[in-house]
């Protein structure tokens, strides 16, 4: 069992990191699902969707829920659907943070939580 990686973003920003990562790595080391947030889509549907995902990735070990902009549509249905459920939400996705997810993704869900942060805030470098 390990914690499952559920990504829900603007369009397809979510597919495109993870395909980049799953390059990067050659597959992908845990259960992974995208949910991509259309600007027409329904929000209903969309926290349907989400809420059915947490369950079919959570084999017991929780749910790692990455989404791009706090406050926006995709952060929003992450948030409500991670309600009452062992799944955590971070927002700010980039592809640095999910390479170090998969990199990790034997850890316990806490322990992801903490190197996503980290790597989401280290890979922030300005190059001057």
């Amino acid at each position: 069992m390990s914690v499952g990686l559920l990504i829900i973003t603007h369009n397809g920003i979510g597919k495109d990191i993870l395909t980049t990562a799953t390059d990067i790595f050659g597959g992908l080391p845990m259960q992974v699902k995208v949910i991509s947030i259309s600007p027409n889509g329904s929000y209903d549907a969309n926290l349907e969707t989400a809420i059915k995902q947490i369950q079919d990735l959570d084999s017991g070990e929780g749910v790692l829920i990455l989404t791009d902009i706090f406050g926006a549509t995709p952060s929003n249905i992450a948030i409500k659907a991670a309600r009452g459920k062992n799944a955590c939400v971070i927002t700010g996705i980039n592809l640095p943070m999910v390479v170090r997810v998969l990199n990790y993704s034997q850890l316990p869900l806490k322990k992801i939580i903490s190197k996503a942060t980290s790597a989401g805030h280290d890979s922030i470098i300005e190059c001057s």
